[in-house]
């Protein structure tokens, strides 16, 4: 927990003198869009602490690093396709490209 909350409160004030040289103003953000980036950030450090725990207990690195790959790879995409909606403006082409990624990462889960 103490790595966690130094990674993001370090990020978030790392930021600050970046958006003040660049000029930009720190506008405010749309409850919805709060709501989002916040189940975002809770999974991020949900899954980084499970992964410690998984270490922790012993779990093989060989089965954990697998299924830690595959999932931050198809899980954003979920997340981005049905929990933000960026499923409407997807082509033909981009649903086959979605769908053959997705096979993939089940591939390698698998393997």
């Amino acid at each position: 927990s103490t790595f966690l909350v130094g990674w993001y409160v370090g990020s978030f004030f790392g930021t600050l003198p970046l958006l003040k040289l660049k000029k930009q103003k720190i506008t405010k953000i749309p409850v919805k869009t709060g709501l989002q980036i916040s189940t975002v950030s809770i999974s991020i450090m949900a899954a980084i602490l499970l992964l410690f725990w998984t270490y922790q207990l012993g779990g093989p690195i060989s089965l954990v690093l697998p299924v830690r790959a595959v999932a931050i790879t198809i899980v954003p995409a979920l997340f981005g396709l049905f929990i933000v909606g960026e499923r409407k403006g997807l082509s033909k082409k981009e649903w086959l490209g979605f769908l053959v990624g997705t096979v993939g990462g089940i591939l390698v889960l698998l393997r």
